[in-house]
């Protein structure tokens, strides 16, 4: 978590602001971006077993005009530039900017 913090933190992806294990109705989002209204989840071991409360949980955030992505632990790990581009390339679509506004890289 503290490698995808060090990429969401302080506005670094291009200026979309990050909180961190932030409460949304009785849940904790890892990571949630309010104006593109998304929220970035960490799956490692601890989901394994749960995946029928995950369900529960996304179903709730999306009824909320939330997206929920999920990003395997692992995958973060081997693929820290992709997952900075993917979830920008996500705040793009869900808050309609545009991809050409200037900004810090991810």
């Amino acid at each position: 978590e503290s490698m995808a913090w060090s990429v969401l933190r302080d506005r670094r992806l291009r200026g979309f602001k990050f909180r961190r294990q932030y409460a949304l109705g009785n849940y904790i989002a890892d990571y949630y971006c309010a104006e593109a209204k998304l929220v970035v989840e960490l799956d490692g071991r601890t989901h394994i077993g749960k995946e029928e409360y995950d369900e529960i949980r996304n179903k709730w955030m999306e009824s909320q005009g939330l997206h929920v992505m999920r990003v395997p632990n692992l995958e973060l790990n081997c693929t820290l530039d992709q997952f900075a581009e993917i979830v920008w390339l996500k705040c793009i679509e869900r808050s309609g900017k545009s991809t050409r506004a200037p900004g810090p890289s991810p």
